[in-house]
Order: structure tokens, then C-alpha cells, then sequence
């Protein structure tokens, strides 16, 4: 009986582990075809004259943040969707600062900094008075 269970809770982690990799790069994918459709929304504003300020400012953002001290990792997708642990939500620019809003209705704002050529984002959570580095990966 004991034997049986052991086998039965390394299947669920295997299922489990095998999963979340699926989740994964699907997420990718779909990241790497909104971010070639955002560079060639890009590119028609640049053709049309118009003003892609807003968008080129957005695209700094775009990618996988990482905070070693804390251990923590901000995915933001060039769709305007974002993942922080594991939970989903959108995100935006608006006044310089970075919100990021999720369903359970926990919204996160930041005032923001980059150094070190966009690689090195510094956040300034207003809320809690706090900043954060994130190094781009």
C-alpha cells in the first residue's frame, strides 16, 4: 500500500512538472509572434509619421525581468499581458509609471528607471516606499 502511494505521488509530479513546461512555451509562442507584431507597428509609425513614443517607451519593458535578492521574476508580453509568480494580469505605461493589475483586483504601481543600456530596470513600489533591480534576461 505504501509502495502504490509512492508511485502514485512521483506520477503526479512528473504530470505536473510535464505540464507546466507546456504552459510555458506556449506562452512564448505567443509572446514572439505579438512582439514581431508590435516591431511592425513600430515600423508602420515610423512610415506613417506618427507619433510611436508610447510604444517605443512599452517595448523597453518587454521580456524577463529578474530580481535575484528576492528571487522573483516579472514576465512582461509585448501583447500588454504580464506573469509575476503565478499569477496572470495586464500591464501598461501611463505618467511614467509601470501598473500592472491583476484579477483578484491587486494592482501594482511603480515608478520606474532603466540603466546599463535598458538591461538594469529599477522599481520604485509606491506603496510600500520600497525599490527593487531587476536585471533583463
Amino acid at each position: 500500500m505504501k509502495r502504490k502511494l509512492v508511485i502514485i505521488g512521483i506520477v503526479a509530479i512528473l504530470v505536473s512538472v510535464g505540464l507546466s513546461g507546456c504552459n510555458q512555451s506556449s506562452n512564448n509562442s505567443t509572446d514572439n509572434h505579438n512582439n514581431n507584431e508590435s516591431q511592425m507597428n513600430n515600423i508602420t509609425d515610423n512610415e506613417n509619421h506618427g507619433n510611436n513614443t508610447i510604444n517605443l517607451e512599452k517595448n523597453r519593458f518587454v521580456g524577463t525581468w529578474k530580481n535575484t535578492s528576492v528571487k522573483m521574476t516579472i514576465n512582461l508580453f509585448s501583447n500588454g499581458t504580464c506573469l509575476l509568480f503565478t499569477s496572470y494580469g495586464t500591464w501598461d505605461v501611463k505618467d511614467g509609471l509601470l501598473i500592472m493589475e491583476f484579477p483578484d483586483g491587486k494592482n501594482l504601481t511603480y515608478v520606474y528607471r532603466f540603466s546599463n543600456n535598458d538591461r538594469i530596470l529599477y522599481l520604485h513600489f509606491l506603496t510600500d516606499n520600497i525599490e527593487t533591480v531587476y536585471t533583463k534576461q
